[in-house]
C-alpha cells in the first residue's frame, strides 16, 4: 500500500475500512450494518443531521423558525406569498451567517 501510495479510511457510521477512489469525500457506504435494516448512508446522514440541528447554530435556528411559519401558512394564518418572501430573505441571511458576515444573534433578529 505504501508503494502504491494508497491510504485507508473508515466510514463514519459503520467503521468499515475502505480505499478512497478518485477525489470523492465519501463518509458512508451502501452496506447495511449488522443489527440495522437501513444502509450506512441513510443511518449516517440522519445521525449527522440530528447532531447538526441539536447545536446552537444558524441552521438549527432557521429550521425552528421555518417550521413555525410553515405551520402558520398551512393553517391559513399566513399568506403563501408572505411565507415565500420570508423564506427567500431568511435563506440569504442564513448564508451570510454561515459565511461569517453576521453573528448568530444578528441572524436570529433578522429572521424573526
Amino acid at each position: 500500500m505504501v508503494m502504491l501510495n494508497t491510504c485507508l479510511r473508515r466510514y463514519e457510521f459503520c467503521g468499515k475500512l475502505f480505499s478512497p477512489k478518485g477525489n470523492h469525500d465519501t463518509k458512508f457506504c451502501t452496506n447495511i450494518p449488522d443489527g440495522y435494516n437501513k444502509p450506512c448512508q441513510v443511518l449516517g446522514s440522519n445521525r449527522a443531521y440530528v447532531a447538526k440541528m441539536r447545536g446552537k447554530n444558524a441552521d438549527a435556528e432557521y429550521r425552528k423558525v421555518y417550521k413555525r411559519l410553515h405551520q402558520r401558512k398551512q393553517k391559513g394564518a399566513m399568506m403563501e406569498k408572505a411565507f415565500r418572501e420570508w423564506q427567500g430573505n431568511a435563506q440569504v441571511w442564513l448564508q451570510k451567517c454561515r459565511d461569517g458576515e453576521i453573528t448568530l444573534d444578528q441572524f436570529r433578529t433578522k429572521i424573526l
